[in-house]
């Protein structure tokens, strides 16, 4: 009888997941306009050397656009 809960599949899905995460870092990273060639490489050579520290990393430390907030009044 096969079962969904197969350590396969489990691992299947993990993998796929960590894959996904690694390209949108990667993705991320190079489309980060704040970051200079300089400060690209080493993030995009932890999120390939760590394929899951790496890109929780990223997206945990990442520069964020800042958003003008106007005054309600």
């Amino acid at each position: 009888m096969f079962s969904l809960a197969t350590p396969d599949l489990l691992w299947s899905v993990l993998l796929v997941a960590a894959a996904v995460l690694l390209v949108a870092s990667l993705v991320s990273i190079s489309r980060n306009a704040e970051l200079s060639t300089d400060a690209r490489a080493p993030w995009i050579l932890v999120a390939v050397l760590l394929p899951v520290v790496g890109p929780i990393a990223w997206f945990m430390a990442r520069p964020r656009k800042r958003r003008r907030v106007e005054d309600a009044g």
